[in-house]
């Protein structure tokens, strides 16, 4: 912990010595400045793992400072004091500073340690999946060199051509498949999803008589869309969307950042990277990061957004339950203003082939989530590595019960990995 060093940020010479006593009491060195020329100075002369700044300071505010910090310093993690009538500012810091997130004030020491170590649990993991991308796009730039150089040796034949071709969509297929074993291993059951996206996408594209080209951009987005959700916590992707905290669904809604940072060190998904990007920037101007303008949304973009939400809201991951079809539709409608009214009409038609899981996924949800019928996936143990409940084992309502009180009596959170009831009986009669 003593090698992690946090920057205070606050004009208050009494709260920063307040905030310093509380981190070095953690074990953590920290650096304090009045002001946010004074931060910037001392991230001039220092590394700096983590920013924590207030957001009403004379001369240059929170919001600004943090907006200056990430341009300069973008691997430090930031995070946001803040008044609740500081809302629009801490809006500002949020889309230009880039915040992880943010506490309202009067803050809370306990929920102030617990954001920063959770902080850098992101950021040890972002640093961990960036080094594994960059070792991709080493050998994906070898690759090329070896294509480019046999090209000349050979003069380019016809023939050689095609299969230089070949080899190089089968490389960036391969790289497909190791970004979705990456999040798969993190999230169990986002390939088949992907799966359905696909198809609920591209069922939506036939009724606008797309280009093969643009077809071919839909497949590799829904692939493809969620990979940036390996730089989230594992405990914020076991939760449904609805149970969020406001801080937890500004952090979620940053995800497709992520998938565009690690897209573009692929120059062939340069294109894909930027579409990605604006899948959740919803035309009502929600969403991350924001729009509001259909103008300046790509096509591709407009499709995907509501493909994956028809699919992730149909699965289970938005509620804690799958929704049929009808549901899924309804809840999609109440926030119409957030898609293209074509593309809503358009999905109103496709068929439910694909709208339940393939028989060997699953979900995370919380202990709230359970409900009577579900089967586990996995072994259950308590806190302490006793085994509560076995894999296969249907949940009863006694069983969830139990699991409630035990939830009430530990700070440990409880994660369940699950198959829904209807999940269980078609597994079951298949086998």
């Amino acid at each position: 912990m003593s090698s992690k060093r946090v920057l205070l940020v606050d004009d208050e010479p009494a709260i920063l010595r307040s905030l310093q006593r509380l981190l070095r009491r953690r074990g953590y060195e920290t650096l304090g400045a009045e002001s946010g020329a004074a931060a910037l100075a001392l991230l001039a002369e220092n590394t700096v793992d983590v920013i924590v700044s207030d957001m009403r300071m004379p001369q240059m505010n929170g919001a600004e400072f943090l907006c200056q910090a990430r341009a300069l310093y973008p691997d430090t993690t930031r995070i946001l004091l803040t008044g609740y009538a500081d809302m629009e500012c801490t809006i500002k810091a949020i889309n230009d500073g880039g915040i992880y997130g943010y506490l309202s004030k009067p803050w809370d020491g306990d929920q102030l340690l617990e954001l920063i170590g959770s902080a850098l649990a992101s950021s040890s993991n972002t640093d961990h999946n960036a080094k594994v991308v960059l070792g991709m796009h080493r050998e994906n730039q070898k690759l090329k060199q070896c294509v480019e150089r046999q090209s000349r040796e050979m003069a380019m034949s016809d023939q050689y051509v095609k299969d230089a071709y070949q080899s190089l969509q089968d490389h960036y297929y391969l790289t497909e498949e190791c970004l979705q074993n990456l999040l798969d291993m993190k999230l169990r059951g986002h390939r088949d999803v992907c799966l359905q996206v696909d198809s609920i996408a591209r069922q939506i594209a036939g009724q606008l008589c797309l280009k093969a080209a643009d077809m071919a951009l839909i497949r590799r987005g829904a692939a493809l869309y969620g990979i940036g959700k390996v730089a989230l916590p594992d405990l914020l992707l076991g939760v449904p969307q609805q149970q969020f905290t406001q801080q937890e669904q500004a952090a979620y809604l940053s995800y497709p950042v992520h998938t565009t940072s690690i897209l573009m060190t692929f120059p062939a998904y340069q294109e894909l990277g930027d579409i990605l990007l604006q899948h959740k920037a919803y035309l009502d101007g929600s969403g991350y990061p924001a729009s509001g303008d259909a103008r300046q949304q790509h096509p591709i973009a407009n499709i995907l957004m509501l493909a994956v939400d028809y699919v992730e809201y149909s699965v289970g991951w938005v509620t804690g339950q799958p929704e049929h079809h009808e549901a899924t539709i309804a809840a999609l409608q109440q926030q119409a203003q957030r898609y293209d009214e074509r593309l809503l009409a358009a999905i109103s038609t496709v068929t439910m082939e694909v709208a339940t899981l393939e028989s060997d996924a699953s979900i995370m949800v919380p202990v709230s989530s359970l409900v009577e019928g579900m089967v586990l996936q996995r072994d259950l143990y308590s806190p302490q590595g006793v085994l509560l409940i076995r894999k296969s084992t249907a949940l009863t309502r006694n069983m969830i019960h139990q699991l409630r009180r035990l939830q009430a009596n530990t700070d440990h959170r409880l994660i369940f990995d699950v198959r829904f009831p209807q999940q269980a009986e078609a597994l079951s009669a298949s086998g």
